[in-house]
């Protein structure tokens, strides 16, 4: 064996002696940034509990208030995840409000800096056999915001209203006890359907993912169908 053959083999040895120095450092870093808050120089801005307000008004793509929609602050403790190697939000809590009749809403946070990761969130309260579930129609991050000073004013835009419109017409037929009782069991369907029949009104609920469809005459619950479950796109 030459010289040159020791010299390359030495140097491979110390470079693989180095590694697991370079991993030891890569994980302890992975494991500092965990435990360090996000935003640590900025969170000393505001001191406990005191109230960040946030307020602002929710329209529709073209301008037009819209009344009545839930508005919710959620804070978030945001951390690395070292097995995705992203930031994920957990340990969540909320504030809520409502829009009035100009869309116009304002709630206050008592402040914790626990808390790093903020969210404005606009939408409706929808009712599934689980519990109910808050629907988002618009949301903005406010995170940035939120630490550079109180108050903050952020305007929600909901660019597909379709579905809101639909609930909400869902909502006022809601008028007899057979509906309000499928209701509570089955939650909002998935699609409505009326017919005019010379006896009068039939309105059908659709629920494709359970397979099932209840049939209204007047208000009466008349019939319910099964078929096979339908799996959204």
């Amino acid at each position: 064996m030459t010289r040159s053959d020791l010299s390359w083999r030495g140097r491979d040895v110390a470079a693989r002696a180095q590694r697991p120095a370079w991993r030891a450092w890569f994980v302890a870093g992975l494991g500092l940034a965990v435990l360090l808050p996000a935003s640590g120089a900025a969170a000393a801005r505001y001191a406990p509990d005191e109230k960040i307000i946030v307020s602002g008004v929710v329209s529709d793509s073209e301008g037009r208030p819209l009344p009545d929609l839930e508005v919710v602050l959620e804070a978030a403790r945001s951390g690395f995840n070292v097995r995705t190697l992203a930031r994920e939000p957990r340990e969540a809590t909320r504030a809520a409000t409502t829009t009035n009749a100009r869309g116009e809403y304002s709630l206050a946070w008592s402040w914790d800096a626990y808390y790093n990761t903020f969210t404005i969130q606009a939408g409706v309260t929808v009712r599934e056999p689980e519990g109910a579930r808050f629907h988002v129609l618009a949301a903005e991050d406010l995170s940035r915001r939120i630490l550079r000073g109180s108050p903050v004013v952020a305007a929600l835009t909901v660019a597909d209203t379709d579905f809101l419109e639909t609930w909400r017409e869902f909502q006022a037929a809601l008028d007899s006890p057979d509906e309000e009782r499928v209701y509570r069991q089955m939650g909002t369907p998935d699609h409505l359907r009326a017919t005019v029949l010379p006896a009068g009104e039939e309105v059908s609920w659709w629920y494709f993912e359970r397979g099932r469809v209840y049939r209204f005459r007047d208000g009466r619950l008349e019939s319910v169908g099964e078929f096979e479950p339908v799996t959204p796109f």
